[in-house]
């Protein structure tokens, strides 16, 4: 009767090794297929507006060009508004409030409020999130 739990607990370490294993495996597919996308002097750039829309753009990369310089001129491209003072003020109508804010990403290094001063380089991800605020306790 003893080998029962121990079997159960087997087969559960398992079944949590082979679905990390394909997670793993999903998550790195997709990764690859971002990077195959992109020619050598391309960024590309993902606004997540946090309803399950986002939309992406890609660019050619200029020396000395930041992340607000990547998202000005994808909000011209995309024909959205972009507003900044020292981070992300607001993105297509979406403002910073007490309830949510943008968050911005460089190869998924959180990077805050420094969007203007942050070169980017070729192959860089730049990700721009909007988040609910979480509460105080």
């Amino acid at each position: 009767m003893k080998k029962q739990p121990l079997l159960i607990l087997i087969l559960f370490l398992l079944l949590v090794s082979v679905a990390f294993f394909y997670y793993y495996q999903a998550k790195l597919n997709h990764q690859q297929k971002e990077e195959s996308l992109l020619s050598n002097n391309e960024a590309l750039l993902v606004l997540d507006y946090g309803n399950k829309k986002q939309r992406f753009f890609k660019g050619d990369v200029v020396r000395g060009m930041t992340v607000s310089d990547a998202i000005s001129a994808a909000s011209m491209a995309g024909n959205f508004n972009f507003k900044t003072d020292s981070g992300i003020d607001e993105i297509d109508g979406l403002k910073n409030s007490q309830k949510a804010e943008w968050q911005c990403y460089l190869n998924n290094i959180k990077i805050g409020k420094k969007i203007r001063r942050i070169k980017i380089s070729p192959r860089d991800k730049i990700l721009c999130r909007y988040i609910k605020r979480s509460r105080g306790i």
